[in-house]
């Protein structure tokens, strides 16, 4: 019986699993990158600098996970990439989504104090 690691067929069938992952992880990456970008150009609290530099960061790591699934040799590794990489794209959006939660606390609470500024100035001597 011949080891199936140096089977011809079995390396060729191998490397077509592989390649196939491949595929697929790296459409997860951008299929997730797409997502989490249009829920940051969502975040009504963020400036549209905070937003292109959010969406900046989210390509940035998404670049680095297809980068590590292309390096990848086994479907292991690749299904670790992939998981890594769409842990740090939902880290990015999280991130992104408690900024525009603290700029809409900022803003409420600039209305709140500006209501009392404009009572205080209308009270009586």
């Amino acid at each position: 019986r011949q080891d199936c690691s140096r089977c011809s067929k079995c390396k060729r069938s191998s490397g077509q699993a592989v390649a196939k992952a491949k595929t697929q992880a790296k459409t997860a990456i951008d299929n997730a990158g797409g997502q989490v970008k249009a829920t940051i150009d969502g975040l009504t609290a963020l400036v549209d600098a905070q937003k292109g530099a959010d969406r900046a960061k989210v390509d940035q790591d998404a670049a680095t996970a297809k980068a590590k699934i292309d390096q990848a040799t086994t479907t292991q590794a690749i299904k670790q990439a992939l998981d890594d990489g769409l842990a740090r794209i939902q880290k990015d959006v999280e991130n992104s989504i408690l900024d525009n939660t603290k700029g809409e606390a900022d803003s409420q609470l600039a209305g709140y104090a500006q209501t009392a500024k404009d009572k205080i100035v209308h009270l009586p001597n």
